[in-house]
């Protein structure tokens, strides 16, 4: 399921797409859903 997504969105390089849109969406998701 994840990697679909992944490389569909970078099939030239899904690891560093799924890194890079991972760090950014979980901190403010914890953070705004948290309070």
């Amino acid at each position: 399921m994840h990697y679909t997504a992944a490389a569909l969105s970078g099939l030239q390089r899904p690891q560093r797409t799924k890194r890079i849109v991972e760090i950014p969406v979980a901190p403010p998701r914890a953070v705004g859903d948290m309070p």
